[in-house]
């Protein structure tokens, strides 16, 4: 992989990253979501000359979702969705960091799609009567590699700079800039 391509997919990696941290101040200055408390970094009281404490630091409440990344919840990272055959093809990279966690998504059984954001339309696998679904499944699910997934893309119906998600299974990741 050249290091242009190494650097989009860290900042691709970053920008998810980027997102969830939004999410999680954001849905944590909504208050009542219950679970996680994290305290500003200045969590001792100060005490004033006559010993009455000042005002308690801030607390943000973060819900267990936002906590979890896809790596960490289904180990796989995301490495790009670039345009590809002409423009007639979505081909969609990821790496399986672990094999166990990935395992319910890359099932045989699992029917991904893509839902393009601007309109709604939904590009699936395609399935061609000699080389089957264009994509790995599970049995090819080495950890610390790169796989693949083709999507169509009738029309060109999609072009660099859209937004995509990606939904397979119970995974859902949405925004998904195609390079």
């Amino acid at each position: 992989m050249s290091g242009g391509r190494q650097n989009a997919a860290a900042g691709t990696g970053l920008l998810l990253l980027g997102a969830f941290a939004a999410l999680a101040v954001a849905l944590g200055s909504l208050g009542g979501c219950a679970s996680t408390t994290m305290q500003t970094d200045k969590s001792e009281i100060a005490q004033s000359e006559t010993g009455v404490a000042s005002t308690p630091p801030a607390t943000v409440l973060i819900p267990p979702a936002a906590l979890t990344t896809p790596e960490q919840r289904w180990g796989i990272e995301v490495a790009g969705i670039r345009l590809s055959a002409a423009g007639y093809m979505l081909d969609f990279r990821y790496r399986v960091l672990d094999a166990g966690k990935a395992s319910p998504v890359l099932n045989r059984r699992v029917k991904p799609y893509l839902i393009v954001e601007s309109n709604g339309a939904k590009l699936s696998v395609p399935n061609t009567p000699k080389l089957g679904l264009l994509r790995q499944v599970a049995s090819g699910a080495n950890p610390d590699r790169t796989h693949f997934m083709l999507f169509a893309n009738p029309g060109q119906m999609v072009q660099s700079g859209n937004k995509v998600t990606l939904v397979m299974g119970d995974l859902k990741l949405e925004d998904i800039v195609v390079q």
